[in-house]
């Protein structure tokens, strides 16, 4: 038979998850220092400092305060790219929601389209306050993609991925070959994030087959093209390539997308000139002063749409689709002059969720963002303070990691079967010889008990929703998740007291057993 310390001991291993989720409050003030030369955007823009909300992003204008910049660091783990779709009605059976196809059912044979209700011919589309109510913690959100010319009989008109799902193209019997005709601008969702501007059939590419490259979590088009490996397009902005010419006029307000030659910044660029503004000089103005390497036109004129940290900078009319910029309250972006050793994590945070006993598996990825080669078997990853028994107190280099590249750490061990479930805390930092340098990394190994196993991926997922969300949904996360838990955790004790109270009716449980479960039950009803 149970004894009531060994019941109190099994209810309070449980409760020590709840403790993990307090840990996961101690990253929120995660901070990168970024090593590198100052860029030329940083020196032709005013970037007020009072303005610096964010992590990894930093709001600027040009002189005149007529042309709005956001900057974006690509290699800030705090970044994240959301692409926000109109809703409707989906497919055959009308099931209401975001639109997983860009035509409406007529042209959209695989999915059967997306319509607004009440009509199977138009296509749905937004306002940008409904966009804000949708992310309302995004940093930034901008208009992206034209949309049909043709009546609202279409969404967006290029390659579109929402979360890594394409919705576009011939795979889904979309055969305007949009992705193909117009440009395009692709990010991932992995810090860092990888971006690319390109064009199906295009500079080299190969023609749209209708699906998307594993990496990219969102995509977007737009046309025409503005810069073109450095150099401004003066042919296709004279012809509007891909839209019409009115999209192009002299003097309507625009917005556009670009990014440096090393793909470190992207840039997200509002024109509210007025008069006589081209896009002509919109484009030199990107080349020259922003030094943007490749750079398209988004969806403009009456379709301009921006908004930096929850204030309107410009709205139109609606439009089927935005491109949301989401990160993690800040300062902006520091920029620091390399010096020969550097290093930055690529991950707010790195951790593993495992069971007493079990192996802890590591990666800790770092970038090399000094002017010195990493090597063997001077540079090394070593252990600054930690909780846990058996965690390896260094991890070598292994080859050569060379400037701007980055390394992955594995680290495994084994922890004490004995452990209490607990969040544990092991911090890192690169070392040359004897000296340390870069960013501190924190890395949280949480311990949970045998009876949540099956708690662990959902953990996980929860973990993963939060880092694409940010700072802002991090207390909302804790509290949804700490809820979840102590609701298993109490219906276990109530089970364990019926079992218990049946057990003492029939003879086989004592008195003191059910008292001490009772005991706990009521304490877990007292903590919620």
């Amino acid at each position: 038979m149970a004894e009531p310390l060994y019941v109190a001991k099994s209810v309070a291993l449980r409760l020590g998850v709840v403790i993990i989720l307090v840990g996961l409050s101690l990253v929120i003030s995660f901070s990168v220092v970024h090593a590198q030369e100052t860029p030329l955007w940083r020196q032709n823009l005013t970037c007020d400092g009072v303005e610096q909300r964010f992590q990894g992003l930093e709001y600027c204008t040009d002189a005149s305060g007529t042309i709005h910049v956001i900057v974006v660091d690509m290699n800030s783990p705090a970044i994240q790219f959301e692409y926000v779709i109109a809703e409707g009605l989906n497919g055959k059976d009308d099931t209401y929601g975001e639109c997983l196809d860009v035509n409406v059912p007529q042209y959209g044979p695989v999915r059967g389209g997306c319509h607004v209700p009440g009509n199977p011919a138009k296509y749905p589309a937004l306002s940008l306050s409904e966009a804000i109510s949708r992310y309302p913690q995004a940093a930034v959100i901008v208009n992206s993609d034209y949309w049909g010319s043709d009546g609202n009989k279409h969404g967006p008109e290029g390659f579109t991925v929402v979360q890594g799902d394409r919705r576009d193209g011939p795979a889904l019997g979309d055969t305007d070959n949009n992705a193909a005709n117009r440009p395009w601008l692709a990010l991932g969702d992995r810090s860092p994030i990888r971006v690319e501007f390109g064009q199906f059939g295009h500079y080299g590419r190969g023609p749209d087959d209708g699906e998307s490259p594993d990496w990219v979590y969102t995509a977007t088009g737009g046309t025409p093209w503005l810069i073109r490996e450095g150099k401004v397009r003066k042919n296709e902005i004279d012809t509007c390539e891909g839209a019409n010419l009115w999209a192009c006029r002299a003097g309507a307000e625009q917005t556009a997308a670009g990014v440096s030659k090393d793909k470190r910044w992207l840039f997200f660029v509002l024109d509210t000139r007025s008069g006589q503004a081209t896009l002509m000089s919109l484009a030199e103005y990107m080349a020259e002063s922003l030094d943007i390497f490749e750079a398209i036109k988004f969806d403009g004129g009456t379709s301009t749409q921006f908004v930096y940290a929850g204030h309107v900078m410009n709205t139109g009319g609606e439009v089927p689709a935005y491109l949301a910029v989401i990160t993690s309250s800040g300062h902006g972006i520091e920029i620091v002059h390399k010096s020969q050793n550097h290093a930055s994590p690529t991950s707010a945070i790195f951790y593993d969720v495992v069971l007493p006993g079990e192996r802890v598996t590591l990666d800790i990825t770092l970038r090399n963002e000094g002017t010195a080669t990493w090597s063997e078997p001077t540079y090394r990853l070593d252990v600054l303070t930690d909780n846990l028994a058996n965690v390896p107190q260094s991890a070598p280099v292994i080859g050569l990691v060379k400037p701007g590249e980055t390394y992955t750490f594995s680290i495994r061990f084994d922890i004490p079967a004995n452990i209490l479930p607990a969040p544990r805390l092991v911090q890192y930092q690169m070392t040359d010889g004897n000296e340390s340098f870069g960013i501190v990394v924190n890395a949280y190994v949480f311990v949970i008990p045998q009876q949540l196993r099956d708690m662990e991926q959902e953990i996980r997922e929860q973990i993963a929703v939060w880092q694409r969300q940010g700072e802002q949904a991090t207390e909302a996360f804790i509290q949804d998740l700490t809820h979840r838990i102590v609701d298993r955790i109490q219906k276990e004790a109530e089970e364990q007291v019926e079992n218990i109270l049946q057990g003492l009716l029939s003879g086989c449980n004592s008195p003191a057993l059910l008292v001490g479960t009772m005991l706990t039950w009521i304490a877990l009803r007292r903590r919620r």
